[in-house]
């Protein structure tokens, strides 16, 4: 999905984007943007970002510019609020029991990646 990349919501056309694009695309964009190994605020990730790759830092201001447009846009459709965005209970277990039988491989060591 080309949408997925923080680079897209640096894009020239990025808020229209935000308001055009289906709902399933606008989803995956932003729990990209909140999920790690956990779930962290925008504000968490982009800081991560920016100290990763400072040499992107235009870019990532103004993708995290549309992450923010994009983040009250869906947590008002969906009637939450960004703090309540949270990992459900059950999620850990179920990537536990995928990792045991081969369907995904183990979990990075680096939990700070982007």
């Amino acid at each position: 999905m080309q949408a997925h990349p923080v680079s897209r919501l640096g894009e020239a056309d990025a808020a229209q984007w935000v308001a055009d694009a289906p709902i399933e695309e606008r989803i995956v964009s932003y729990a990209d943007k909140r999920a790690t190994q956990r779930v962290v605020s925008l504000d968490q990730r982009f800081d991560r970002w920016r100290k990763r790759h400072p040499e992107f830092r235009e870019g990532l201001d103004r993708a995290f510019s549309v992450a923010q447009r994009l983040e009250a846009q869906l947590c008002e459709t969906i009637g939450v609020a960004p703090t309540a965005v949270e990992r459900l209970r059950w999620v850990d277990d179920a990537l536990e029991r995928a990792q045991a039988n081969g369907h995904l491989p183990e979990p990075a060591s680096d939990v700070s990646a982007a």
